[in-house]
């Protein structure tokens, strides 16, 4: 079984921010795993993670534009799980999202889900695009 189809099975009855609509992208091949470090030699704890994204949340407080205000109730949300369980391994799946996003799954050691992230990536989005989902001062 592919690394995807793995993901889509284990967590096929889960809860969790975005499951619809990266389940529905991925059933029908609009969306594609990118990359896991489930098996790999990178992983860390949800300690590590945590330590990332609180400071992560904190710097988003800097935009008023939907998408940082989503990004930043996203990430806090995440914090709260990561919190739970701080000495536990967290893996991270990237699904692609054609053209310039993707979603950020964090799933713990023990398969729970604790958190997705819809990000975009400057990288890709033009710059006058981006400009326009961060507002003003995007600096």
């Amino acid at each position: 079984m592919k690394a995807q189809e793995r993901f889509i099975e284990r967590h096929k009855d889960s809860e969790f921010r975005y499951k619809d609509e990266l389940f529905n992208g991925l059933n029908s091949s609009k969306f594609a795993l990118e990359r896991t470090s489930e098996n790999s030699e990178n992983s860390y704890h949800c300690k590590h993670f945590l330590d990332i994204y609180k400071h992560r949340a904190g710097h988003l407080k800097r935009y008023d534009s939907l998408h940082a205000i989503r990004l930043r109730e996203d990430t806090l949300a995440l914090c709260e799980e990561l919190a739970e369980t701080p000495d536990e391994i967290c893996y991270v799946w990237t699904f692609s999202v054609p053209p310039y996003s993707s979603y950020e799954v964090f799933v713990s050691e023990s398969g729970k889900v604790l958190g997705t992230l819809f990000t975009v990536s400057q990288l890709k989005m033009p710059s006058d695009e981006w400009e326009k989902l961060w507002g003003k001062d995007n600096s």
